[in-house]
C-alpha cells in the first residue's frame, strides 16, 4: 500500500511541476 501511495505521490508531484512550468513558462531547477 505504501508503495501505490508513493505512486500517487510522484504522480501528483509530476503534474504540480507541470503546472507551475506552465505557469512559469520555465522548467524547475
Amino acid at each position: 500500500m505504501k508503495r501505490f501511495h508513493i505512486a500517487l505521490a510522484v504522480a501528483d508531484l509530476n503534474s504540480s511541476i507541470k503546472d507551475y512550468s506552465a505557469r512559469l513558462e520555465q522548467q524547475p531547477t
